[in-house]
């Protein structure tokens, strides 16, 4: 045997002989006749890849023209072209030395976590290195790649090059760019008028929304309940001098407070509101290519999408944006179908609870930016650390402060307040619980029947005379809602009284009047211009002792800080409602102590719905859609909801 052209003695060479051989073996070779030959490709590569050396130290090593073609992919880098048009620029990838065919299955070996990918007559390793391209192709949602050819990125894709800044060269644009978008604290041109009304984090977040939409890009401004999201948009649309319409979007319920909050805060400028028959709807929408902003509501957009839809916007904004939360919902696609250069989304409610709620509102500011629906759910439903890989993704386009990190409030006191079944309500309560458990067993626990009869249970919780016909016995909810309201006016508390029911309203005003307490209502059958009417005169009217609100018409956008007490009749079941509606109180401008209360029939399912609120973690939207809720019940925790006795 010659070793580097030296001969070896017998006992050298037998050992070299034995570590040869258990080499060659732990390489994966196997002995035929003789002769060493290997198969398996994993072994080929990591051969290739890290032995060639320890095997050379045995002997001479002379590769086949095969085995020279087996590469490893290392990627490239990538350069601007960045001549940015129509909120696009270019990227343009140097150094790949394969054809856009053989991109597309090395991107997918990636994908498939594969070691190699085999083309046509060669295999190719896929290295950590070349890993960090594919991640950028992906993260771009880019689907052909072509070396040195310019590919067009959607602009708002700029932000996750930050993250590969080892692959990219330096470029003016984007460092540019990235100052601008990630400090946004830097002043912008804000006049001096709203200079002298907003706070310094109303004004961070008109700087925000400022630079967002001068990349054109949109965003989420997620600040908590009353802390004045209106005129911070006000403050940035003083600044535009938009050649295109503005169109606000909100739940009918705020459309006026929104004309107001213009004519106090920017007069100047031409504002129409969308409403009315359909005659003067499309009279006035036909009007919206001169007109400055327009305000419509959301069933507005919905029914008169298609000339809604005729229009190119400056910006969109989406108030209250929870109302576009489910992608399937007819007002949510309506809103997608609208064209703006900036959209952007208000929305007070928490929006991290639930990555469907999160996708949706995204696919709205900014679509494209996350991928489909269905890889997004694939993507963050289930992995803590996937969810915080997300809210990393997306927290330049989120906006979002506390009320307890900006503002000083008074304090906030929450209560529940118990009341108990007794006689002749305790007895019909019970019957028809067990009529109910016999309903369930032959409805095979179907989820429609279970929600009509968590309905049907909450309205009797609230009157039972909205449920059972002539009946005269005790209502033990009304009876002590009214000791609560007479013992707090005693203390000269103002109360806001929420229920999810306005039918009840009915007999709770009868208790009132008896009682001479001077109250106000506001519900669906209140006149949207009267809305905003209404809330101005219990702020100013200290007379008016109690404000009955639809949690529906009233739960959102309203400032009512003439009340320092909240009571909450019939708890809603999605606690981002309930705080809502709390927060039409406890908000910036409120001065006193608030005090909330909600009021739970005792052992009752009012009860067991609350705790069951606690077990699961999912974001309901309202009783007749609960199935979020209902959903994930097992049949043993349905039986137990409407279980036998109390």
């Amino acid at each position: 045997m010659i070793h580097n052209g030296k001969e070896l003695d017998d006992d050298v060479k037998s050992i070299r002989k034995i570590n040869y051989e258990a080499f060659i073996h732990s390489c994966g070779f196997t002995n035929q006749n003789g002769t060493y030959t290997i198969y398996n490709p994993d072994n080929i590569i990591d051969v290739m890849k890290n032995k060639l050396n320890q095997l050379s130290t045995f002997g001479n090593i002379m590769l086949s023209d095969s085995c020279k073609k087996i590469s490893t992919f290392k990627g490239g880098y990538v350069s601007y072209g960045l001549g940015m048009s129509d909120n696009f620029f270019e990227l343009v990838f140097k150094d790949l030395n394969y054809s856009k065919e053989e991109l597309k299955k090395i991107f997918e070996g990636y994908r498939l976590k594969k070691k190699y990918v085999n083309l046509d007559d060669s295999l190719v390793y896929l290295d950590d290195e070349g890993y960090q391209i594919y991640k950028l192709v992906n993260d771009l949602n880019i689907t052909d790649v072509e070396a040195d050819k310019p590919i067009a990125v959607p602009f708002f894709q700029m932000y996750k090059l930050s993250v590969f800044d080892k692959l990219i060269e330096n470029n003016d644009v984007f460092n540019k760019f990235y100052e601008d978008f990630c400090n946004y604290h830097n002043e912008q041109n804000l006049g001096v008028e709203f200079r002298k009304i907003l706070r310094d984090y109303q004004i961070k977040g008109f700087n925000w929304l400022s630079v967002l939409y001068k990349y054109k890009l949109g965003g989420i401004l997620a600040d908590d309940m009353g802390l004045g999201k209106t005129v911070e948009v006000i403050s940035m649309l003083s600044t535009i001098n938009n050649t295109k319409p503005i169109l606000i979007v909100c739940p009918t319920s705020l459309v006026l407070n929104w004309k107001s909050e213009f004519d106090k805060f920017l007069p100047s400028r031409n504002v129409k509101i969308i409403s009315g028959p359909s005659n003067i709807r499309y009279e006035e929408i036909n009007k919206i290519s001169n007109t400055d902003i327009v305000i419509a509501s959301y069933e507005s957009v919905r029914i008169d999408i298609d000339v809604f839809s005729s229009y190119d916007y400056e910006i969109i904004i989406a108030d209250e944006a929870q109302y576009m939360k489910n992608p399937q919902a007819y007002k949510t696609m309506a809103m997608k179908r609208l064209k703006a250069d900036s959209c952007f989304a208000l929305t007070g409610t928490p929006i991290e609870n639930n990555v469907v709620d999160l996708w949706s509102i995204f696919d709205f500011v900014l679509p494209g930016y996350l991928p489909s629906k269905k890889d997004f759910l694939g993507m963050y439903s289930n992995s803590n650390v996937d969810l915080a890989n997300l809210a990393k993704q997306i927290s330049p386009f989120i906006l979002r402060r506390e009320k307890q990190d900006v503002l000083i409030l008074p304090p906030k006191i929450e209560n529940k307040v118990y009341a108990y079944l007794e006689g002749k309500q305790l007895k019909a309560y019970e019957a028809y619980l067990y009529d109910v458990q016999t309903k369930l067993k032959e409805e095979n626990y179907a989820l429609p029947y279970v929600l009509k009869t968590l309905i049907r249970l909450r309205e009797f919780m609230c009157e039972p005379r909205l449920f059972i016909e002539n009946y005269d016995g005790p209502n033990a909810k009304l009876d002590t809602l009214m000791e609560i309201i007479n013992e707090s006016i005693m203390d000269e508390h103002r109360i806001l009284l929420f229920s999810s029911f306005p039918s009840v309203f009915k007999y709770i005003t009868q208790r009132l009047e008896k009682e001479n307490i001077v109250y106000d209502i506001l519900d669906g059958k209140t006149p949207k211009e009267e809305r905003l009417e209404k809330v101005n005169r219990f702020n100013e009217d200290s007379k008016i002792k109690v404000f009955l609100i639809s949690l529906k018409v009233g739960g959102s956008g309203l400032n009512l800080t003439g009340a320092d007490m909240v009571i909450h009749y019939d708890p809603w079941w999605n606690a981002a409602a309930t705080n809502q509606a709390t927060d039409r109180a406890y908000r910036f401008g409120q001065t006193k102590e608030v005090h909330v209360v909600k009021l739970i029939v005792k052992d009752t399912i009012e009860e067991k719905i609350l705790q069951l609120q606690k077990q699961k973690t999912e974001l309901y939207d309202n009783v007749i859609n609960e199935s979020s809720l209902i959903k994930h019940l097992t049949k043993d925790e349905i039986i137990d909801l409407f279980g036998g006795k109390r």
